[in-house]
């Protein structure tokens, strides 16, 4: 495989000498959804802890004598199975094969069990098992998983299993750990990181949602925590491909060890125990808190010290090693003034991934799919051997898995009239992916990484997919003052005052200004919120049930906001000569619809298992069918709403390829 991410698409295109979509229906042959195995992650081979001494284990004719080893202090390491998909007590260590400039890189010392009689030393450094043994006695954990020792090296087809599942192993763990080597010497160094930790060194108006500054208070030292944070950050474990995977895929439970010098022991164990633990020579610090506060931090600082040169640049690098995306993401969009995660994770995931060193090239492929939790994989093995572009095996990837991308000439999304080919693949990606997403919920990053393209197929003609289309209709206006009967808070997540503006709008569906006229619509509004009233507390939801509720609190909401209308939508039949009644209620801003277009696709996709669930519901246009009937779409912008379409089957429609793609 050609190691090309460097290098711009338009090259690419020129190199190859054909359409850059024709490459991708090649890669596509690559793909299998078998590559991610729930099988391998049910039965996890671990380790833990058998004895602290061998030598009464090693009779005189084993080949581990005491000329090669010293059996004294040798600890054994044994094997056992379990199935982490159940709550399950393990460590998941994160480290890097080589060693550190200056650490200890002897081996032999530990033993592991082996599939024969014998006992074998392991491959894992002696310091990285000295570090993992103390953590788990602290943490009182027998079990612990490391890739080196846990995943057959030789058996090729096991290995590429293994690494497409690894990213479930640091999610299912209780305590995923990762060993850094950069060393924390001096008391100055200890209260800088603890305040920073603490989150005192930088000031945010919630009321306001200001930009991030600095507190006042700490500026002094504003230099001195840069300095320790690009000291921390230039661990080789923050530069490497698969530790990023771990530490995101671990999520909010990852721990990093940082090593600290003997004499700042009490100086730890004193009112900062609660931030860095009492483990004796390390520092337990939440990857996550960390990752957040040194971003805010770092964003704080590039917007107060512009043109500082070294040190601004340091904050770039920083972020670029340790940005957490909840904080790096967000921006305001000037016609709300709000503060919103409105992109998708993907395209930055795919930069971070590239920017950092993996061990073979094709090695990327996995470890983006195992972070966006793509169901459709690429045989990185296979792919390894061909002489077929890095950057197209990613693009191919992104689209196979349903992220959307802007395809259309221009109308009002975030798309350029002409992809930049000049670009390489991680700015096409961030420059051609939608990024006007709105989320319905707080937790804003995980639902815009399931606002996905359902069941892709790439084809001649573009991505292929399934969902149904919706054609706008007339605005329904309802009276905010109406009463209604008394509501409470529902279980499924529906607040009282969401509620009571359903019903209002149900009333004004059934008033006597539409008659029968929006029926089916009314009947279908009024069994959802019977639904949803008696929802009991530990009801499970569908996810497509969850989406529904979300998007019925969005409809609800927009009821009461004078900035955003209510459109009613009907399903496009297949056959032309059929029109349906409406069934769907869609929310636009007041300030666009004039602009709003005539069409909206909608799709949701219950995932199972490991599986990601997929929703979408995006303004199209429809420039017309192709030779066979299927109807083309331009993916426009994001659009909330609820809608009812039981009894109607998904349809196919096709995304074409941006124009670029096919010159």
């Amino acid at each position: 495989m050609r190691e090309d991410t460097d290098v711009s698409l338009g090259s690419i295109r020129q190199e190859i000498g054909r359409p850059i979509y024709s490459a991708l229906l090649e890669v596509q042959k690559y793909s299998t959804a078998e590559a991610m195995s729930v099988n391998w992650i049910r039965s996890l081979e671990l380790l833990y802890m058998k004895s602290d001494r061998i030598k009464n284990l090693l009779g005189p004719s084993s080949r581990h004598s005491r000329g090669n080893m010293q059996l004294t202090s040798g600890r054994l390491l044994g094997r056992t199975y379990i199935n982490p998909l159940a709550p399950r007590n393990y460590i998941a260590v994160s480290y890097l094969w080589n060693p550190a400039p200056g650490e200890d890189h002897s081996r032999g010392g530990y033993l592991v069990e082996s599939s024969t009689p014998r006992w074998k030393p392991s491959l894992v450094r002696d310091v990285v098992w000295d570090r993992v043994s103390k953590f788990a006695a602290y943490i009182a954990c027998p079990y612990f998983w490391v890739d080196r020792e846990c995943i057959n090296q030789k058996n090729k087809n096991e290995k590429e299993v293994a690494l497409q599942s690894m990213h479930l192993v640091y999610r299912h763990s209780d305590h995923p750990v990762a060993l850094l080597t950069k060393r924390i010497v001096c008391p100055e160094q200890l209260d800088l990181l603890a305040a920073l930790l603490s989150g005192s060194l930088v000031f945010d108006d919630e009321d306001t949602a200001p930009d991030l500054r600095l507190n006042p208070d700490t500026l002094g030292s504003a230099g001195r925590v840069l300095k320790l944070l690009g000291s921390i950050t230039s661990d080789q474990w923050w530069t490497r491909a698969w530790p990023f995977q771990e530490d995101y895929c671990a999520a909010t439970n990852m721990t990093l060890l940082i090593p600290h010098d003997a004499s700042l022991e009490d100086q730890k164990w004193g009112a900062k125990a609660t931030l860095f633990g009492d483990l004796e020579g390390e520092l337990c610090v939440n990857s996550a808190n960390f990752r957040e506060e040194a971003s805010r931090f770092c964003l704080a600082y590039k917007n107060e010290r512009q043109g500082q040169g070294r040190l601004e640049e340091m904050a770039g690098r920083i972020l670029q090693r340790a940005g957490k995306y909840t904080v790096t993401l967000q921006d305001r969009q000037a016609q709300d003034n709000v503060y919103a995660v409105r992109r998708s994770m993907s395209p930055s995931i795919f930069a971070d991934v590239g920017a950092r060193k993996a061990g073979r090239c094709s090695d990327r492929l996995a470890i983006v799919a195992n972070c966006c939790d793509y169901s459709e994989r690429l045989n990185t093995k296979k792919l390894q051997s061909s002489n077929l572009s890095l950057s197209l095996a990613l693009l191919t990837l992104y689209l196979l898995n349903g992220e959307i991308l802007m395809n259309g000439r221009g109308g009002g999304g975030s798309g350029s009239d002409i992809a930049p080919l000049n670009s390489t693949i991680f700015d096409f990606l961030k420059t051609q992916s939608l990024s006007n997403f709105s989320s319905p919920v707080r937790q804003q990053l995980t639902f815009i990484k399931s606002c996905r393209l359902v069941r892709v197929k790439l084809v001649e003609e573009g991505m292929q997919t399934q969902g149904h289309l919706w054609q706008l209709g007339p605005t329904i206006l309802v009276n905010v003052r109406r009463h209604v009967p008394w509501h409470r808070d529902s279980e499924s997540g529906l607040r009282k005052h969401q509620r009571r503006n359903l019903h209002r709008l149900l009333l004004e569906l059934t008033s006597q200004r539409y008659g029968t006229q929006y029926e089916d619509l009314a009947s279908s509004l009024d069994e959802f919120l019977e639904k949803d009233e008696h929802c009991a507390a530990g009801d499970e939801l569908s996810f497509s049930r969850r989406f529904q509720t979300w998007m019925a609190g969005e409809v609800a909401d927009a009821i009461s906001d004078r900035g955003k209308v209510l459109r009613l939508g009907r399903l496009v039949d297949s056959r032309q000569d059929i029109e349906h009644e409406y069934t769907g209620i869609f929310v636009h801003d007041a300030n666009r619809a004039g602009m709003a277009g005539e069409h909206i696709f909608t799709a949701s996709w219950d995932g199972k298992h490991e599986e990601i669930d997929k929703h979408v519901s995006l303004e199209v246009d429809v420039p017309g069918r192709n030779r066979s009937g299927v109807l083309t779409l331009e993916a426009k912008r994001w659009i909330n709403g609820l809608v009812f379409f039981q009894g109607h089957p998904r349809r196919s429609v096709i995304f074409p390829w941006h124009p670029s793609l096919t010159v």
